[in-house]
């Protein structure tokens, strides 16, 4: 229910983008980069971005890159040198990014060519590895799917995830943010749950035929 309540939040969000197109407003207060690398929700994060840092004073931000800058050399062929390369490269831009941003901050980085998605933040109770764990990496598309259903899940992967840093943000500093919306249910947390009811069925079944096997001695 709650994915189905965010994809038409992305679709108002869209929606709402476009009828600013005319004025030529780009939202550049929370979204750093090639905002064209997300179809929608840039007013959606202009919004409640801007609603968390005038209620906490937390920055909430995306980056999104289309192909990273090169700052190394990066080797032709993929091995683990040429990864390495990739990785410093992006280190080096995401260190130039942060030197701009207000603090205290966090920020999602998308690298659509290289298919990165990492978050980095000044803040301790915000873990980056655990967010994009549960909130990123489930929802992001398989490598032999079409192009526009892994757009549109990379985008939803992203919100996710930006919902999540938000909605964490707002319940450390006490602060309800308004304009924001709740990220999807974890799948490992529901998959989890369903084992457990499972077991109670399974533990459930086995009782119920011993208490029967026991009675049928009994006759």
């Amino acid at each position: 229910m709650k994915k189905y309540i965010l994809c038409i939040l992305l679709v108002v969000c869209t929606f709402l983008q476009a009828q600013d197109i005319s004025q030529d407003k780009p939202y550049k207060d929370f979204v750093v980069g090639d905002q064209t690398l997300i179809k929608g929700g840039l007013k959606g994060i202009d919004i409640i971005s801007g609603e968390l840092r005038d209620k906490a004073g937390f920055f909430v931000y995306i980056s999104l890159v289309d192909k990273t800058p090169t700052y190394t050399k990066i080797d032709s062929k993929i091995n683990d040198q040429s990864l390495k390369q990739a990785f410093d490269n992006r280190r080096i831009y995401e260190d130039n990014v942060i030197r701009k941003l207000n603090s205290p901050y966090a920020i999602i980085f998308f690298y659509k060519q290289d298919y990165k998605i990492n978050v980095r933040t000044d803040s301790s109770f915000l873990n980056p590895n655990e967010l994009l764990e549960d909130y990123a990496y489930p929802y992001l598309p398989l490598s032999n799917e079409k192009p526009m259903q892994k757009e549109e899940k990379i985008d939803y992967s992203l919100f996710n995830l930006y919902s999540a840093i938000v909605q964490q943000s707002a319940k450390h500093y006490g602060v309800k943010v308004q304009s924001a919306f709740n990220p999807s249910d974890k799948p490992e947390g529901i998959i989890k749950w369903l084992l457990y009811l499972m077991l109670i069925v399974l533990v459930g079944l086995f009782l119920y035929g011993t208490y029967k096997s026991k009675q049928r001695k009994k006759a």
